[in-house]
Protein backbone atom coordinates (compact mmCIF):
# COMPACT_ATOMS: atom_id res chain seq x y z
CA UNK A 1 0.00 0.00 0.00
CA UNK A 2 1.31 3.61 -1.05
CA UNK A 3 -0.18 5.26 1.73
CA UNK A 4 -0.79 5.39 5.67
CA UNK A 5 -3.37 7.85 5.36
CA UNK A 6 -6.00 8.07 1.87
CA UNK A 7 -8.77 9.66 3.41
CA UNK A 8 -11.06 12.64 1.57
CA UNK A 9 -9.31 15.33 3.69
CA UNK A 10 -6.60 13.81 4.41
CA UNK A 11 -3.46 12.21 2.74
CA UNK A 12 -0.21 10.71 3.74
CA UNK A 13 1.96 8.86 1.41
CA UNK A 14 4.46 6.12 2.60
CA UNK A 15 8.17 6.07 1.93
CA UNK A 16 10.05 3.47 4.02
CA UNK A 17 13.41 5.01 5.64
CA UNK A 18 17.40 4.83 3.69
CA UNK A 19 17.47 4.00 -0.48
CA UNK A 20 16.86 1.40 -2.65
CA UNK A 21 18.47 -0.02 -5.74
CA UNK A 22 17.06 -1.02 -8.96
CA UNK A 23 20.66 -2.76 -9.22
CA UNK A 24 20.38 -6.34 -9.10
CA UNK A 25 21.21 -9.66 -11.30
CA UNK A 26 18.12 -9.69 -13.16
CA UNK A 27 18.95 -6.19 -13.66
CA UNK A 28 22.25 -6.59 -14.78
CA UNK A 29 21.27 -9.04 -17.24
CA UNK A 30 23.11 -11.99 -15.10
CA UNK A 31 19.98 -14.04 -15.12
CA UNK A 32 19.73 -14.02 -18.65
CA UNK A 33 23.29 -15.56 -18.85
CA UNK A 34 22.08 -18.28 -16.58
CA UNK A 35 19.80 -19.42 -19.30
CA UNK A 36 22.95 -20.86 -21.30
CA UNK A 37 24.18 -22.75 -18.21
CA UNK A 38 23.61 -26.53 -17.41
CA UNK A 39 20.43 -27.23 -15.56
CA UNK A 40 20.95 -26.37 -11.86
CA UNK A 41 23.86 -24.38 -12.53
CA UNK A 42 23.87 -20.29 -11.26
CA UNK A 43 25.75 -17.14 -11.71
CA UNK A 44 27.14 -14.24 -8.87
CA UNK A 45 28.31 -11.22 -9.57
CA UNK A 46 30.59 -9.67 -6.83
CA UNK A 47 32.04 -6.26 -6.44
CA UNK A 48 34.55 -4.21 -4.75
CA UNK A 49 33.11 -0.66 -3.10
CA UNK A 50 35.18 1.07 -0.41
CA UNK A 51 37.53 -1.44 0.08
CA UNK A 52 34.64 -4.53 0.77
CA UNK A 53 33.70 -7.19 -1.31
CA UNK A 54 30.03 -6.74 -2.32
CA UNK A 55 27.74 -9.97 -3.69
CA UNK A 56 25.06 -8.38 -5.98
CA UNK A 57 21.83 -9.49 -4.55
CA UNK A 58 18.70 -11.15 -6.32
CA UNK A 59 16.75 -8.48 -4.85
CA UNK A 60 16.19 -4.85 -4.06
CA UNK A 61 18.04 -4.11 -0.86
CA UNK A 62 17.76 -0.91 1.38
CA UNK A 63 20.65 0.70 2.40
CA UNK A 64 21.53 3.75 4.77
CA UNK A 65 21.77 7.17 3.25
CA UNK A 66 24.75 9.01 4.16
CA UNK A 67 25.05 12.58 4.68
CA UNK A 68 24.84 14.73 1.11
CA UNK A 69 27.91 17.67 0.71
CA UNK A 70 27.40 21.06 -0.61
CA UNK A 71 23.68 21.94 0.01
CA UNK A 72 22.84 20.25 -3.18
CA UNK A 73 19.00 19.65 -2.07
CA UNK A 74 17.72 19.83 -5.64
CA UNK A 75 19.14 16.53 -6.41
CA UNK A 76 18.61 14.71 -3.07
CA UNK A 77 15.06 16.18 -2.92
CA UNK A 78 14.76 14.37 -6.59
CA UNK A 79 15.98 11.38 -6.75
CA UNK A 80 13.98 8.90 -5.93
CA UNK A 81 15.10 5.60 -7.99
CA UNK A 82 18.44 4.25 -7.97
CA UNK A 83 19.82 2.12 -10.48
CA UNK A 84 23.29 1.35 -9.86
CA UNK A 85 26.19 0.63 -11.81
CA UNK A 86 25.15 -2.96 -13.09
CA UNK A 87 21.59 -1.86 -14.35
CA UNK A 88 21.68 -2.48 -17.71
CA UNK A 89 19.36 0.53 -19.59
CA UNK A 90 19.45 4.21 -20.65
CA UNK A 91 18.16 5.19 -17.37
CA UNK A 92 21.71 4.12 -15.81
CA UNK A 93 23.02 6.02 -18.35
CA UNK A 94 21.67 9.40 -17.61
CA UNK A 95 21.76 8.81 -13.83
CA UNK A 96 25.40 8.47 -14.34
CA UNK A 97 25.94 11.86 -16.15
CA UNK A 98 23.32 13.50 -13.53
CA UNK A 99 25.44 11.84 -10.56
CA UNK A 100 28.80 13.27 -12.41
CA UNK A 101 27.30 16.54 -12.53
CA UNK A 102 26.19 16.83 -8.50
CA UNK A 103 29.47 15.75 -7.12
CA UNK A 104 30.95 18.49 -9.22
CA UNK A 105 28.35 20.78 -8.22
CA UNK A 106 29.52 19.33 -4.35
CA UNK A 107 32.88 20.12 -4.99
CA UNK A 108 32.06 23.92 -6.60
CA UNK A 109 29.91 24.61 -3.43
CA UNK A 110 32.82 23.37 -0.90
CA UNK A 111 35.33 25.84 -2.48
CA UNK A 112 32.67 28.77 -2.53
CA UNK A 113 32.24 28.42 0.98
CA UNK A 114 35.62 28.32 1.87
CA UNK A 115 35.96 31.50 -0.80
CA UNK A 116 33.07 33.50 0.65
CA UNK A 117 34.52 32.96 4.71
CA UNK A 118 38.00 34.33 3.15
CA UNK A 119 36.32 37.23 1.10
CA UNK A 120 34.45 38.05 4.36
CA UNK A 121 37.51 38.18 6.60
CA UNK A 122 39.14 40.13 3.99
CA UNK A 123 36.43 42.96 3.98
CA UNK A 124 36.88 42.87 7.49
CA UNK A 125 40.20 44.05 7.65
CA UNK A 126 39.50 47.07 5.30
CA UNK A 127 39.69 50.28 6.94
CA UNK A 128 37.57 52.51 4.26
CA UNK A 129 36.05 51.36 0.79
CA UNK A 130 39.02 52.45 -1.10
CA UNK A 131 38.72 49.64 -3.88
CA UNK A 132 42.56 49.74 -4.64
CA UNK A 133 43.22 48.84 -1.33
CA UNK A 134 41.71 45.53 -2.22
CA UNK A 135 44.72 44.14 -4.81
CA UNK A 136 47.69 46.08 -2.11
CA UNK A 137 46.01 43.88 0.74
CA UNK A 138 45.97 40.64 -1.43
CA UNK A 139 49.70 41.35 -2.95
CA UNK A 140 50.33 41.46 0.59
CA UNK A 141 48.91 38.45 1.97
CA UNK A 142 50.32 36.60 -0.87
CA UNK A 143 53.87 37.06 0.25
CA UNK A 144 53.92 36.98 3.58
CA UNK A 145 50.96 34.31 4.68
CA UNK A 146 52.31 31.05 4.91
CA UNK A 147 49.50 29.83 6.64
CA UNK A 148 46.75 30.31 3.78
CA UNK A 149 44.67 27.40 2.69
CA UNK A 150 44.51 26.17 -1.45
CA UNK A 151 41.35 28.51 -1.95
CA UNK A 152 42.07 31.59 -0.70
CA UNK A 153 45.56 31.55 -1.81
CA UNK A 154 44.45 30.35 -5.44
CA UNK A 155 41.36 33.28 -5.44
CA UNK A 156 44.00 35.59 -4.63
CA UNK A 157 46.56 35.29 -7.28
CA UNK A 158 43.75 34.86 -9.44
CA UNK A 159 42.37 38.15 -8.87
CA UNK A 160 46.06 39.66 -8.83
CA UNK A 161 46.52 38.24 -12.05
CA UNK A 162 43.24 40.37 -13.32
CA UNK A 163 42.09 43.70 -13.77
CA UNK A 164 39.56 43.71 -11.50
CA UNK A 165 39.55 45.84 -8.42
CA UNK A 166 36.82 44.36 -6.10
CA UNK A 167 37.88 41.65 -5.00
CA UNK A 168 33.96 40.23 -3.65
CA UNK A 169 32.30 40.47 -6.97
CA UNK A 170 35.79 39.08 -8.33
CA UNK A 171 34.86 36.17 -6.54
CA UNK A 172 30.82 35.69 -7.18
CA UNK A 173 31.83 36.21 -10.83
CA UNK A 174 34.50 33.92 -11.00
CA UNK A 175 32.18 31.37 -9.14
CA UNK A 176 29.36 31.90 -11.34
CA UNK A 177 31.70 31.14 -14.52
CA UNK A 178 32.89 28.17 -12.90
CA UNK A 179 28.91 26.80 -12.51
CA UNK A 180 28.07 27.75 -15.96
CA UNK A 181 30.93 25.93 -17.13
CA UNK A 182 29.85 22.55 -15.41
CA UNK A 183 26.17 23.52 -16.97
CA UNK A 184 27.52 23.62 -20.26
CA UNK A 185 29.33 20.37 -20.09
CA UNK A 186 26.29 18.63 -18.38
CA UNK A 187 24.15 20.03 -20.71
CA UNK A 188 26.17 18.76 -24.06
CA UNK A 189 25.94 15.17 -22.09
CA UNK A 190 22.36 15.13 -21.68
CA UNK A 191 21.58 16.86 -25.45
CA UNK A 192 19.83 19.76 -23.80
CA UNK A 193 20.48 23.44 -25.22
CA UNK A 194 21.05 25.67 -22.18
CA UNK A 195 21.87 28.34 -23.57
CA UNK A 196 17.99 28.28 -25.27
CA UNK A 197 16.20 27.82 -22.01
CA UNK A 198 18.56 30.32 -20.46
CA UNK A 199 17.95 32.54 -23.02
CA UNK A 200 14.20 32.59 -23.05
CA UNK A 201 14.02 32.92 -19.70
CA UNK A 202 16.20 35.78 -20.12
CA UNK A 203 13.30 37.31 -22.30
CA UNK A 204 10.57 36.85 -19.82
CA UNK A 205 12.53 39.04 -17.59
CA UNK A 206 12.91 42.23 -20.17
CA UNK A 207 16.63 41.73 -20.22
CA UNK A 208 17.31 42.43 -23.92
CA UNK A 209 20.93 40.51 -23.46
CA UNK A 210 22.88 37.98 -21.62
CA UNK A 211 25.55 40.96 -21.77
CA UNK A 212 23.70 42.45 -19.43
CA UNK A 213 24.25 40.47 -16.68
CA UNK A 214 27.10 39.75 -14.45
CA UNK A 215 28.41 36.35 -14.61
CA UNK A 216 26.90 35.78 -11.37
CA UNK A 217 23.56 36.94 -12.14
CA UNK A 218 23.29 35.11 -15.69
CA UNK A 219 24.82 31.63 -13.45
CA UNK A 220 21.47 31.69 -11.84
CA UNK A 221 19.66 31.34 -15.20
CA UNK A 222 21.77 28.16 -16.18
CA UNK A 223 21.40 26.87 -12.42
CA UNK A 224 17.92 26.89 -12.82
CA UNK A 225 17.51 25.77 -16.10
CA UNK A 226 19.48 22.62 -15.76
CA UNK A 227 17.84 21.49 -12.89
CA UNK A 228 14.57 21.68 -14.40
CA UNK A 229 15.41 19.48 -16.68
CA UNK A 230 17.08 17.09 -14.52
CA UNK A 231 13.81 16.57 -12.78
CA UNK A 232 12.03 16.57 -16.14
CA UNK A 233 13.44 12.85 -16.59
CA UNK A 234 10.89 12.11 -13.14
CA UNK A 235 8.87 14.95 -12.63
CA UNK A 236 6.61 17.43 -14.91
CA UNK A 237 4.99 20.64 -13.90
CA UNK A 238 2.26 20.68 -11.49
CA UNK A 239 -0.87 22.68 -12.36
CA UNK A 240 -1.87 23.30 -8.73
CA UNK A 241 -1.34 26.84 -7.48
CA UNK A 242 -2.47 28.37 -3.76
CA UNK A 243 -5.44 29.96 -5.46
CA UNK A 244 -6.90 26.37 -5.93
CA UNK A 245 -6.43 25.94 -2.04
CA UNK A 246 -5.74 22.70 -0.44
CA UNK A 247 -8.54 20.16 -1.06
CA UNK A 248 -6.54 20.54 -4.34
CA UNK A 249 -3.12 20.22 -3.46
CA UNK A 250 -4.75 16.56 -1.10
CA UNK A 251 -5.84 15.67 -4.97
CA UNK A 252 -2.53 16.56 -6.43
CA UNK A 253 -0.47 14.44 -3.71
CA UNK A 254 -3.14 11.58 -3.96
CA UNK A 255 -1.85 11.03 -7.22
CA UNK A 256 2.26 11.37 -6.19
CA UNK A 257 4.52 13.20 -4.40
CA UNK A 258 5.40 16.57 -5.25
CA UNK A 259 8.89 18.74 -4.91
CA UNK A 260 8.58 22.73 -3.61
CA UNK A 261 11.08 25.34 -3.53
CA UNK A 262 10.67 27.15 -0.60
CA UNK A 263 12.62 29.89 1.87
CA UNK A 264 14.30 28.24 4.31
CA UNK A 265 15.00 31.68 6.12
CA UNK A 266 11.03 32.07 7.06
CA UNK A 267 10.83 28.97 9.19
CA UNK A 268 12.49 26.80 11.92
CA UNK A 269 12.71 23.29 11.14
CA UNK A 270 13.40 20.55 13.32
CA UNK A 271 13.10 21.34 16.89
CA UNK A 272 11.95 20.11 20.44
CA UNK A 273 11.01 16.25 20.36
CA UNK A 274 9.55 14.09 17.57
CA UNK A 275 6.11 12.44 17.82
CA UNK A 276 6.21 8.66 16.59
CA UNK A 277 3.28 7.76 14.61
CA UNK A 278 2.55 4.35 12.19
CA UNK A 279 4.57 1.93 13.47
CA UNK A 280 1.77 -0.38 14.34
CA UNK A 281 2.16 -3.96 11.75
CA UNK A 282 5.97 -3.81 11.66
CA UNK A 283 5.46 -0.58 9.73
CA UNK A 284 8.63 1.64 9.79
CA UNK A 285 6.18 4.57 10.36
CA UNK A 286 7.61 8.40 10.72
CA UNK A 287 8.76 10.84 13.31
CA UNK A 288 7.05 14.04 12.74
CA UNK A 289 8.31 16.95 13.39
CA UNK A 290 6.66 20.58 13.81
CA UNK A 291 8.24 23.68 11.67
CA UNK A 292 7.70 27.10 13.11
CA UNK A 293 7.87 30.67 11.60
CA UNK A 294 10.91 32.66 12.15
CA UNK A 295 10.53 35.35 15.37
CA UNK A 296 12.25 37.96 12.80
CA UNK A 297 10.36 38.00 8.94
CA UNK A 298 13.68 38.06 6.60
CA UNK A 299 13.38 36.65 3.98
CA UNK A 300 17.18 35.47 2.94
CA UNK A 301 19.10 34.40 -0.28
CA UNK A 302 18.99 30.42 0.88
CA UNK A 303 16.23 28.44 -0.92
CA UNK A 304 15.66 25.13 -0.02
CA UNK A 305 13.87 22.29 -2.06
CA UNK A 306 11.40 19.61 -0.09
CA UNK A 307 9.17 16.65 -1.03
CA UNK A 308 5.54 17.36 0.03
CA UNK A 309 4.03 13.69 0.82
CA UNK A 310 1.19 14.45 2.32
CA UNK A 311 -1.39 17.28 3.67
CA UNK A 312 -4.14 17.55 5.77
CA UNK A 313 -7.55 20.25 5.53
CA UNK A 314 -9.00 21.17 9.17
CA UNK A 315 -11.72 23.93 9.83
CA UNK A 316 -9.70 26.51 10.55
CA UNK A 317 -6.38 26.15 8.35
CA UNK A 318 -4.74 22.92 7.30
CA UNK A 319 -1.16 21.07 7.16
CA UNK A 320 1.37 20.22 4.53
CA UNK A 321 3.92 17.01 5.04
CA UNK A 322 7.22 16.58 3.38
CA UNK A 323 10.25 15.17 3.61
CA UNK A 324 13.69 17.52 4.27
CA UNK A 325 16.82 16.40 2.02
CA UNK A 326 18.53 17.40 5.28
CA UNK A 327 17.49 14.64 7.24
CA UNK A 328 19.62 11.60 7.23
CA UNK A 329 17.54 8.15 6.71
CA UNK A 330 18.31 4.55 7.44
CA UNK A 331 16.39 1.85 6.71
CA UNK A 332 13.73 -0.33 9.45
CA UNK A 333 13.90 3.04 10.90
CA UNK A 334 11.36 5.89 11.34
CA UNK A 335 11.60 8.51 8.55
CA UNK A 336 12.05 11.94 9.79
CA UNK A 337 8.85 14.15 8.46
CA UNK A 338 8.02 17.62 8.85
CA UNK A 339 4.54 19.30 9.42
CA UNK A 340 4.13 22.75 8.66
CA UNK A 341 0.59 24.63 8.57
CA UNK A 342 -0.72 25.12 5.37
CA UNK A 343 -0.93 29.12 5.55
CA UNK A 344 2.76 29.23 6.47
CA UNK A 345 3.43 26.74 3.95
CA UNK A 346 1.87 29.20 1.25
CA UNK A 347 4.06 32.15 2.65
CA UNK A 348 7.16 30.43 2.29
CA UNK A 349 6.93 28.87 -0.99
CA UNK A 350 8.44 29.91 -4.54
CA UNK A 351 7.39 29.73 -8.15
CA UNK A 352 9.78 28.50 -10.86
CA UNK A 353 11.50 31.96 -10.87
CA UNK A 354 12.51 31.81 -7.48
CA UNK A 355 9.94 34.32 -6.22
CA UNK A 356 7.06 34.23 -3.34
CA UNK A 357 3.86 32.79 -4.63
CA UNK A 358 2.17 35.79 -2.99
CA UNK A 359 3.23 37.35 -6.05
CA UNK A 360 1.43 36.01 -8.36
CA UNK A 361 -2.08 35.40 -6.73
CA UNK A 362 -3.83 37.32 -8.85
CA UNK A 363 -2.04 36.51 -12.03
CA UNK A 364 -3.88 35.59 -15.21
CA UNK A 365 -1.22 33.25 -16.04
CA UNK A 366 0.09 31.20 -12.68
CA UNK A 367 3.62 30.03 -12.90
CA UNK A 368 4.79 26.96 -11.85
CA UNK A 369 5.13 26.27 -8.49
CA UNK A 370 5.15 22.44 -7.89
CA UNK A 371 6.72 19.62 -9.64
CA UNK A 372 4.98 16.15 -9.69
CA UNK A 373 6.30 12.75 -9.59
CA UNK A 374 5.51 11.31 -13.25
CA UNK A 375 5.05 7.63 -11.67
CA UNK A 376 5.04 6.83 -8.05
CA UNK A 377 8.27 4.18 -6.76
CA UNK A 378 7.74 3.95 -3.16
CA UNK A 379 10.08 0.60 -3.20
CA UNK A 380 12.74 3.24 -4.49
CA UNK A 381 13.27 6.34 -2.55
CA UNK A 382 15.30 9.90 -2.32
CA UNK A 383 18.73 10.20 -0.69
CA UNK A 384 18.38 12.10 1.98
CA UNK A 385 21.35 14.22 4.41
CA UNK A 386 21.68 15.21 7.93
CA UNK A 387 19.43 17.82 8.97
CA UNK A 388 20.72 21.45 10.11
CA UNK A 389 18.70 22.29 12.53
CA UNK A 390 15.98 22.93 15.33
CA UNK A 391 13.20 20.39 16.00
CA UNK A 392 9.82 20.94 17.78
CA UNK A 393 7.69 18.47 19.25
CA UNK A 394 4.55 17.47 16.91
CA UNK A 395 0.79 16.66 18.17
CA UNK A 396 -0.53 13.07 17.43
CA UNK A 397 -1.75 11.89 14.39
CA UNK A 398 -5.04 10.12 13.74
CA UNK A 399 -3.57 6.86 11.98
CA UNK A 400 -7.31 5.38 10.54
CA UNK A 401 -7.03 4.46 6.76
CA UNK A 402 -9.88 4.54 4.59
CA UNK A 403 -10.89 4.22 1.56
CA UNK A 404 -11.56 7.49 -0.74
CA UNK A 405 -15.26 9.27 -0.41
CA UNK A 406 -16.87 5.75 -1.72
CA UNK A 407 -16.35 2.30 -3.36
CA UNK A 408 -17.19 4.04 -7.17
CA UNK A 409 -14.49 6.94 -6.34
CA UNK A 410 -11.98 4.23 -5.50
CA UNK A 411 -12.81 2.30 -8.77
CA UNK A 412 -12.51 5.59 -10.89
CA UNK A 413 -9.24 6.39 -8.90
CA UNK A 414 -7.89 3.56 -9.56
CA UNK A 415 -8.92 3.31 -13.19
CA UNK A 416 -7.41 7.14 -13.81
CA UNK A 417 -4.22 6.09 -12.14
CA UNK A 418 -3.56 2.48 -14.24
CA UNK A 419 -4.51 4.98 -17.33
CA UNK A 420 -1.67 7.62 -16.19
CA UNK A 421 0.66 5.05 -15.70
CA UNK A 422 0.42 3.22 -19.37
CA UNK A 423 0.21 6.63 -20.93
CA UNK A 424 3.36 7.85 -19.11
CA UNK A 425 5.32 4.73 -20.20
CA UNK A 426 3.98 5.19 -23.62
CA UNK A 427 5.39 8.86 -23.67
CA UNK A 428 8.82 7.93 -22.08
CA UNK A 429 11.63 8.27 -24.20
CA UNK A 430 15.06 9.55 -22.44
CA UNK A 431 16.73 12.44 -24.16
CA UNK A 432 19.98 10.74 -24.67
Amino acid sequence: MNFYINEKTKVIRKFPGGKYYKNTLSASGVKELEKNLPEGSSLALTYIKDGRFIQLSESNTSRYQSAQRGGTCWYSAFKHTFYGPFFSGPQRDIEKIISDYHKECTGLTLIKAEEDAFVDWFNEQMDDENESRDRLLASFLLKNSSTLREAPRKLLQDFIDSNEVDLTYFAMNRQGRALMDAIKTVSRRLHFNVESAVWEAVKRNGIPSTLDLSSDELSSYYDRAIIKHIWSYDYTDSSWHPVKGLQALIEEIRQASLLAEIDYNLVKVGTGQPALHFTENGEDGYSIFNVMKTEEEEAGEETHVIKIIGAERMQEDGYVYFIDPNDASAPHEPRVIHKISYSLFCHVLLDEHGLSVNKSMAAELFPTVLYRAKKEDTDVVMPASPRRSKRLLSPKIDSKQAPLADNEDQKAHEIKNKKQKFEEFQSYKPSL
